[in-house]
C-alpha cells in the first residue's frame, strides 16, 4: 500500500478506504475487539453460530457508511420526491374542488377528503419510514434498498386507490406492508446485535 503522495493527516483514512476497497468488504476492522471464542470451548457449532448471529464481534458492525448505501440514499430522496408529487395533487384538488386554506377537510366533498387522508397518511408513516431505512440500511444496505423501493410503490398505489374516491380501493397498498416490516425487523436485529456486541466487549476502542 502505497501512502506517500498521501497527506500525513489523511493517511490512516486512506489506508482504510483501500482496505476496504481491496477486501471488497463493507465494514472495516476498525475496532480491536477480539472474537471471545475459546479453542478447548465445548460449544457445540450450532451455539457458536448462534452467538455469532445474536452478538457478533463489535468489528463486523458498521462504524462508517458502508458500500451500497447510496441506493439507502437514493430511496430516501425518491420518498421526499414522492411526497412533493402527493402535494402536488392535493394543490390542484384544492383548487378544483374550491377548498381555501386554512381548511383541512371539505365539510362534504368526500373526493376531495380522500385525497387529502391519502397525503396525510403518507405524511405520518414518513419520518418512521425514513428513520428506520437510514438506521438499518448501514447494517443491510442493499435489503433495505430493495425494501424501501417495495414499500414506495405501495404508497403509490395506496394514494391512487384513496385519491378515486373510494376509501376501499385503498387497500391495495397494503403490499406496502412487505417492504415496512422486513425492515423494521431489520433495525430491531440491528440494535440487538451491536448493543449485544458492545456489552461482549466493552474494552474494545474504535478509531475516530
Amino acid at each position: 500500500m502505497v501512502l506517500q503522495s498521501v497527506p500525513n493527516w489523511h493517511a490512516d483514512e486512506y489506508a482504510v478506504t483501500e482496505l476496504l476497497t481491496n477486501e471488497g468488504s463493507t465494514f472495516g476492522a476498525l475496532c480491536a475487539c477480539p472474537v471471545e471464542l475459546s479453542a478447548d470451548s465445548t460449544s457445540s457449532r450450532l451455539k457458536m453460530t448462534l452467538s455469532r448471529v445474536l452478538a457478533p464481534p463489535l468489528s463486523s458492525l458498521p462504524i462508517c457508511i458502508p458500500r451500497y448505501y447510496g441506493g439507502v440514499v437514493l430511496v430516501g430522496a425518491g420518498s421526499l420526491a414522492l411526497n412533493a408529487y402527493f402535494t402536488m395533487r392535493v394543490m390542484k384538488a384544492r383548487k378544483e374542488h374550491n377548498v381555501q386554506y386554512p381548511m383541512l377537510y371539505h365539510p362534504t366533498n368526500n373526493l376531495f377528503n380522500c385525497i387529502q387522508r391519502a397525503h396525510q397518511n403518507y405524511l405520518e408513516m414518513l419520518p418512521s419510514f425514513l428513520m428506520t431505512l437510514f438506521i438499518g440500511g448501514l447494517r443491510y444496505p442493499r435489503s433495505f434498498a430493495v425494501c424501501g423501493v417495495v414499500y414506495l410503490l405501495g404508497r403509490i398505489l395506496y394514494f391512487r386507490g384513496y385519491s378515486t374516491g373510494d376509501p376501499e380501493k385503498r387497500k391495495l397498498g397494503g403490499v406496502s406492508l412487505l417492504g415496512l416490516l422486513p425492515m423494521f425487523l431489520g433495525l430491531v436485529a440491528f440494535g440487538a446485535q451491536h448493543l449485544m456486541a458492545s456489552l461482549k466487549c466493552n474494552s474494545c476502542s474504535l478509531r475516530s
